[in-house]
């Protein structure tokens, strides 16, 4: 696999929330081929705003260079991406806890009612203080920018695919993988609901049985699974992948960029719909998730297990 420094440093990370020593997505042009990469490897490449507006800005200046016919998307460090990054979810619980906290006398707590979930962004809502709700929503919409690349789009899979990680992959053109590559929707366990509209695309591509138990059980799926059920398109040895995917990417490259483009057009007529209406509702239900008594409890265990790792490693550290 490529390294770091192979990767010519872009400024796509313009509208990131800080500012940090590693720039979030790292590119390279091999040809025609426009490499863009994953760089939070010390969290996973989880996403976060930052991880998301840079990944969007990248396919966004990709889809418009008239030079780049392909993309190509892996992650760096030991795995593709470990989903949402799930700061953000305590965000938004402690946004909530704080508002309950504030409101306490008040009749009702807006954050209490479930059904107030629908509309995310109105003015009383917990989480308008510093917007986590917005972040959440920025973050998932990521979808919607792989998905109307007008370019053939392909994602590259190493070591494990988590959460968003995994529901991001079906919205890429082709997806190649390492054998010994996992794949986990772990959302129950979160006390969360799947997103990304993939209540219709895990089982239009795993089928509809197989989708319900990954998603209930949280199990995981191996790159021999994927390959066989349809989610990856195919496998190769971990050491052999990018460059075995690359060279599949040059190829496709070659091919009168119209001609792809046309063709994409075609393939995505058939589910457009569906997959817009199963985010939406997606979308809706997350949000109800999110302010559940139930899920917040998970997240601020998640939340407390992380401090209290934090301060050991502090301490050992005589800090």
């Amino acid at each position: 696999m490529a390294s770091n420094e192979d990767l010519v440093l872009t400024s796509v990370s313009a509208n990131c929330e800080t500012m940090t020593s590693e720039p979030p997505i790292l590119t390279k042009d091999h040809g025609a081929v426009r490499e863009i990469c994953l760089n939070r490897p010390k969290k996973k490449n989880a996403f976060s705003l930052e991880l998301a507006n840079a990944f969007r800005d990248a396919l966004i200046q990709a889809s418009s260079d008239e030079t780049c016919r392909v993309l190509f998307v892996r992650g760096s460090g030991d795995m593709f991406s470990a989903g949402v990054d799930l700061n953000v979810f305590s965000r938004w619980t402690e946004s909530i806890d704080g508002y309950n906290k504030l409101h306490a006398a008040d009749e009702p707590s807006v954050a209490g009612d479930p059904s107030a979930a629908d509309d995310p962004s109105a003015a009383d809502d917990p989480s308008a203080a510093d917007d986590p709700w917005t972040t959440i929503s920025q973050i998932v919409a990521v979808h919607e920018t792989v998905r109307n690349c007008p370019k053939p789009t392909i994602a590259c899979v190493h070591g494990k695919a988590v959460g968003m990680g995994m529901t991001l992959l079906p919205h890429f053109d082709l997806v190649y993988a390492a054998n010994d590559a996992s794949f986990r929707a772990a959302f129950a366990d979160l006390g969360l609901v799947v997103e990304l509209g993939s209540s219709f695309t895990l089982p239009r591509y795993l089928g509809p049985s197989r989708a319900r138990e990954l998603v209930y059980r949280g199990s995981l799926l191996t790159a021999t699974e994927a390959a066989q059920w349809g989610l990856v398109t195919r496998l190769f040895d971990p050491e052999q992948l990018v460059a075995e995917s690359l060279s599949i990417a040059k190829e496709i490259a070659q091919k009168p960029a119209s001609a792809l483009r046309d063709s994409k057009k075609l393939f995505a007529m058939v589910d457009e719909s569906a997959i817009r209406e199963a985010a939406s509702e997606e979308h809706k239900l997350l949000a109800e998730r999110c302010r559940s008594e139930e899920t917040r409890d998970i997240m601020r265990s998640i939340l407390s297990k992380t401090r209290s790792s934090g301060q050991n490693q502090q301490s050992k550290k005589g800090v």
